[in-house]
């Protein structure tokens, strides 16, 4: 080879790897920061007594004494919609329950696929510290729906989507639409088909998000947390189609329906994902000692409900509340306590559009209008948790309209 092409070719093959080692180092370096700055914000113990905002509508904020809420519920965390090896999950029940007391967990939640799965079913009851609640996810034909609280039918459950629906309250129970915009889509028919539906799918966040998950491959050596952190995706599509449903139903169905954050949990991150996605239910009282008992308050939280939903990874919402007072026709007074000491924003929903923002630890306003109300919290301290994904995400209150 002509001697200036091999040295002009050397020269290339250099430039190219100091191109490629830097573009590398910066990549590692950009990986470190992101690892050494990662925390979890941590709530105070308790609410402290401060301002609240108060937003009349069509008015200014204004500050006031901090309000009275009614008696503090008793609040139980739990994960939602795991795989166990009673269909195409990797662990047993127990070794779910024992790396969800690992996680500090109150309960879990299986779904594991069948019409319904008798097996997983035989699995419920506490298992050390967790209590281990088992529903199934029928593959339908509008796409998979979770079924939650009956009892075991005499024949299997149909997989028409409608039918299905029917027959598992039919046993008493109560059905949640599966990742409808993710992995095996929903195809939509009447609003009345669920009583509920995912919000966020963490598994198919992941798959969908596969080139974000590959960039931070390394991160799940060392903060695994933060690798799950990164491919969440803003549920637009999924809390859009929550907002009209309620909005077509609000009048129609008691309770309303409630959206879900969910792991989705098969073979691999069970006890990391376990602090990722939480649901937080919210009890009168406590928990009975009975299995069955304790079951029954579990899923009656969730039929009403009666909970909220969280990225604990990013921050822990211990303090959160929702309520109204005033009676369930308009007007209404709405409450939301939000008692954090990092930036925050309350943000109150009425059929998916703001009426209401506050960066205090609490809101409270007054509902004039009918309608579905929900709360959004989105963290506005450093955070790993994508922009536009809500830290937290309430379910809503309906308040309708006055009778004459």
């Amino acid at each position: 080879m002509n001697p200036r092409r091999l040295e002009k070719k050397r020269r290339w093959g250099r430039l190219l790897r100091i191109v490629l080692g830097t573009a590398f180092a910066v990549y590692l370096a950009w990986l470190a920061l992101e690892i050494l700055s990662y925390r979890k914000y941590e709530a105070p113990p308790k609410p402290a007594r401060t301002e609240r905002t108060m937003v009349p509508p069509g008015g200014p904020a204004e500050a006031s004494p901090l309000s009275a809420a009614p008696p503090e519920p008793v609040e139980l965390r739990g994960a939602y919609h795991l795989h166990s090896r009673h269909s195409d999950g990797s662990k047993t029940p127990a070794e779910l329950a024992a790396a969800a007391e690992r996680a500090g967990l109150d309960f879990i939640i299986l779904t594991d696929h069948g019409v319904p799965n008798l097996a997983s079913l035989e699995a419920q009851g506490r298992a050390g510290r967790v209590l281990v609640i088992a529903g199934t996810e029928i593959s339908s034909s509008r796409g998979h729906l979770v079924a939650l609280g009956f009892d075991p039918p005499a024949r299997p459950f149909s997989q028409e989507a409608g039918a299905a629906a029917r027959e598992v309250h039919a046993q008493g129970g109560f059905t949640v639409i599966a990742h409808p915009y993710s992995k095996t889509r929903w195809s939509w028919g009447s609003a009345e088909d669920a009583d509920g539906l995912e919000i966020i799918n963490l598994d198919g966040d992941l798959r969908r998000g596969w080139g974000t998950a590959l960039f931070y491959a390394p991160v799940l050596l060392v903060k695994p947390t933060l690798a799950l952190l990164k491919i969440l995706d803003p549920p637009t599509a999924a809390a859009g189609k929550w907002d009209r449903i309620l909005a077509e139903t609000e009048e129609r169905l008691d309770p309303p329906a409630a959206g879900y954050y969910s792991l989705d949990t098969h073979r691999v991150l069970h006890e990391t994902a376990f602090g990722v996605l939480n649901l937080h239910i919210q009890l009168d009282s406590l928990i009975p000692a009975d299995d069955a008992a304790a079951s029954r308050a579990v899923l009656d939280s969730l039929r009403r409900g009666r909970f909220y939903n969280a990225v604990d990874a990013a921050a822990d919402p211990a303090g959160f509340r929702f309520w109204a007072e005033g009676g369930p026709t308009a007007p209404a007074t709405l409450h939301v306590r939000a008692p954090f000491p990092f930036a925050h924003e309350i943000r109150l929903l009425r059929r998916g559009e703001p009426v209401a923002a506050g960066t205090g630890p609490e809101l409270v306003f007054n509902a004039r209008e009918p309608g579905a109300y929900r709360v959004e919290v989105h963290l506005r301290a450093r955070t790993p948790l994508p922009r536009g994904v809500p830290w937290i995400c309430s379910n809503p209150i309906i308040v309708r309209k006055e009778v004459p």
